[in-house]
């Protein structure tokens, strides 16, 4: 005999209300897609797809601030290409029928806006993802030109943008490429970082998600049911999931037993992420200064071979070689305290005693002033 009908486990927690389940504080995975290619035409097709399921279940278009005057007024998303210029091509389309003029340039349509200009007035980028990428390529990146990289993502306004970005197209060749993708490459980069390049208010951006890791983490949440699955396996597992994590809320909103033995309220969260940052920032200090302090090691033998090559030469008849090596001693000895040098800004300050005493060790005027050379 068949069992008799019931509400899905998915069902379930909708009985409780709409307005408690978005209110949640937590991220709710409202759809999946699985696609098979990642170009922008896929991804325009992907969220005019999505539009069209919102308005099949509302009766309404899905709406967005600078288009309707109402509606979503930021979205946050990682730095990928396709996705980026995706969406801002279903957000053109989405505005071909929309009678109206811009919020920003008056005189215009808002159904003649390009897809670029449509990301300028509602896209931001991850910055987690964005201060991630730079990490990559730091070993290739001076200290002045990483900061000056990591000093766009901000809301405050550089007093002189131009020469920040001249600063970095001149910091080296990979400096050079990521400025290129920045500003060619991803012609959107630039406005969904620098607030003051973009047409979102300073009060819409503050307010919003500065990265996606909510979103990140429920791709590794539904990852713990199993990867590398079929196609209906992979929709199977991620029904599934979502079933259990709408339960999860049902039960904390009707018996206050949450599911996690600690709250994940934003509190907890911004206090986590402030001591990660310590932890890292200490970990980061320690091999700065382990560094110095090899550094040093390395000078101090420098410099015993440079005074015992003084000693050997004070009669001033030096050979071309033995010539040859105290030059390539001395510029060793220059090098090794210009690297210091920079190590120190970012240490502890234990060693910056001895890091400014080798700007000008007398010791070593005095060898390198030795007779006859």
């Amino acid at each position: 005999m068949a069992p008799s009908a019931s509400p899905s486990s998915a069902a379930k927690p909708l009985m409780l209300g709409l307005e408690k389940i978005l209110t949640y504080p937590t991220t709710i995975a409202l759809c999946r897609a699985f696609i098979t290619s990642q170009s922008a035409e896929a991804h325009k097709y992907l969220f005019t797809k999505i539009f069209e399921i919102v308005k099949q279940d509302t009766g309404r278009d899905m709406e967005f601030a600078h288009i309707h005057g109402r509606g979503s007024e930021v979205w946050t998303m990682d730095e990928h290409k396709g996705q980026a210029l995706g969406f801002g091509m279903s957000l053109a389309q989405l505005s071909q029928n929309v009678v109206g003029y811009d919020a920003w340039q008056v005189h215009r349509l808002v159904c003649s806006l390009t897809a670029y200009e449509h990301l300028e007035r509602c896209f931001r980028l991850c910055e987690i993802h964005f201060h991630r990428n730079i990490v990559k390529i730091k070993s290739y990146l001076s200290p002045e030109v990483m900061k000056a990289m990591r000093s766009i993502a901000t809301t405050e306004a550089h007093p002189d943008f131009e020469k920040t970005l001249d600063l970095i197209r001149h910091g080296g060749p990979k400096a050079r490429n990521w400025l290129y993708d920045k500003t060619t490459g991803s012609p959107f980069a630039i406005p969904a970082l620098y607030q003051p390049r973009s047409k979102i208010s300073l009060e819409d951006w503050r307010a919003s998600r500065s990265s996606s890791n909510g979103v990140e983490q429920k791709h590794m949440d539904v990852n713990r049911n199993g990867k590398g699955l079929t196609l209906l396996g992979g929709v199977m597992h991620g029904f599934q999931y979502d079933a259990q994590a709408l339960d999860a809320i049902k039960e904390h909103i009707e018996t206050q037993v949450h599911r996690r033995h600690q709250p994940a309220d934003h509190q907890k969260r911004a206090v986590q992420s402030v001591l990660r940052n310590v932890r890292a920032g200490s970990r980061m200090v320690e091999s700065v200064d382990r560094k110095i302090s090899t550094s040093i090691e390395k000078t101090s033998r420098i410099e015993e071979q440079i005074f015992q090559a003084g000693q050997r030469n004070k009669t001033g008849n030096i050979t071309k070689a033995a010539r040859k090596r105290l030059d390539n001693l001395c510029n060793q000895l220059e090098q090794e305290e210009r690297e210091r040098r920079l190590l120190v800004t970012n240490g502890s300050g234990v060693f910056s005693a001895a890091a400014d005493a080798g700007q000008s060790p007398p010791r070593q005027r005095q060898r390198m002033s030795s007779p006859g050379h």
